[in-house]
C-alpha cells in the first residue's frame, strides 16, 4: 500500500459525511492531519511523519482530499455538502470555508457533466 493510499483510507475510517457533532476532528466530519500522522508513524510503519505530511499535502494539492487548517474530510460532493450544511446551523458561520466547500462542489458537479 502507498502512503496516498493509506492516508486516504485513514480519512474514510475516521469521517463520516453527517451534517451533526463536532465541526473539529472530535466530529464526525473532519478527522486532523496530525492524528493521522501520529498513528501512521507507529512502530513497523514504512512511513516517517514526513512521508505523511508531504501525502496529505499532495492530495489536497490534487483536489482529493479538502483540508481546512490541519482539518481533513474527503473531497467528494457528499461530504462537501455536510460540511456546507452544518456551518450553515452554527451561531458563527466559517464564511471562507463555506465558500471553499462550494467551489469544489461546482468544480466536481462541473466534472460529472463534462464526463457524461
Amino acid at each position: 500500500m502507498s502512503v496516498e493510499q493509506y492516508v486516504l483510507d485513514e480519512v474514510e475510517r475516521r469521517t463520516d459525511p453527517v451534517a451533526e457533532g463536532k465541526t473539529n476532528a472530535h466530529g464526525p466530519l473532519w478527522t486532523s492531519a496530525d492524528g493521522i500522522r501520529q498513528d501512521g508513524d507507529g512502530e513497523g510503519s514504512p512511513w516517517s511523519p514526513d512521508h505523511i505530511r508531504a501525502a496529505v499535502q499532495q492530495l489536497v494539492d490534487e483536489d482529493r482530499l479538502f483540508g481546512w487548517h490541519g482539518l481533513l474530510a474527503p473531497a467528494t460532493e457528499e461530504h462537501l455538502r455536510a460540511i456546507v450544511q452544518r456551518e450553515a446551523q452554527q451561531d458563527v458561520t466559517r464564511t471562507l470555508l463555506v465558500a471553499k466547500a462550494n467551489q469544489r462542489i461546482a468544480e466536481i458537479s462541473g466534472e460529472e457533466e463534462d464526463g457524461d
